[in-house]
Parts: structure tokens; sequence; C-alpha cells
């Protein structure tokens, strides 16, 4: 009678630990994904950097407020941005530099979900373990 009690307990705590490698792998993927689109959204910013660098000064553009909110203004230096570097502080760049910027920060995003996906096919392994372990507990 124990045994049996002693199995179904531990059963349930094999039960609770694929709950939370399942839930722990779930919040990783998510975090894979959000750098995903963030590494995304950094190749587009580049793009746009060389769209704009091509527009001649004194060409009226739009220049986005808020989403979907825009405002004309004239643009005087395409050549050179200004960056926030912490603190209201910005510093101008010219373009290729801030490119240089964003292309490092998109490496660095790649890196960290290349960090995630490894953690993630450890608690994978981690978790088809506890599972194999539960059926064999359950199978008796």
């Amino acid at each position: 009678m124990t045994d049996k009690k002693d199995k179904e307990q531990h059963a349930q705590k094999k039960y609770m630990e694929l709950q939370l490698l399942n839930q722990k792998m779930q919040q990783i993927q998510q975090q894979v994904e959000e750098l995903e689109q963030q590494a995304v959204q950094l190749d587009a910013i580049s793009q746009h950097l060389d769209e704009f660098s091509q527009v001649k000064q004194g060409t009226e553009i739009l220049v986005p407020i808020a989403n979907g909110v825009f405002a004309k203004t004239v643009a005087t230096d395409t050549q050179n941005l200004l960056v926030n570097v912490g603190a209201s502080v910005n510093v101008q760049k010219p373009i290729p530099e801030v490119k240089k910027l964003m292309a490092a920060q998109a490496v660095e995003m790649r890196s960290l979900q290349e960090d995630l996906n490894k953690q993630l096919r450890q608690l994978t392994a981690l978790a088809e373990k506890a599972e194999t372990e539960l059926r064999d507990l359950v199978k008796d």
C-alpha cells in the first residue's frame, strides 16, 4: 500500500516538474520570437536608412509622430542623424555609423536568440526524460 502511495506521489512530482518545464519552454520561445521581431525591425531600419540617404535636401517628407500620425517637413540633412545615447542626450552621427550600430544590435539579438534556443533544446531534453519517467510510473 505504501509503495503504491509513494509511486503516486512520485508521479505527481514528475507531473509538476513536467508542467514547470513546459512553462519555462513557452517563456523562452516567446523571448526568442520577440528577439526575432526586434532583429527584423533593425534590418528594416537599415534599409530605410539607405532609402533616406538617397533623399535630396529640400525634399518634403513625412515624419512619423505616432502610429499612423505624420508631420510634413523638409529634409535639411539626409546624411546625418541624431542618435539618443541616453539621459536625453542626442549625438549627430553619419548614416553609415548608425547602420553599423543597428547591425551590431541585430547581431547581439541573434546571439541571444541562439543562447535561448540552446536553453530550449536542453529543457526539451529534460521534458522528454520527465515525460518518459512519468509514463513508466503510471504504466504499472
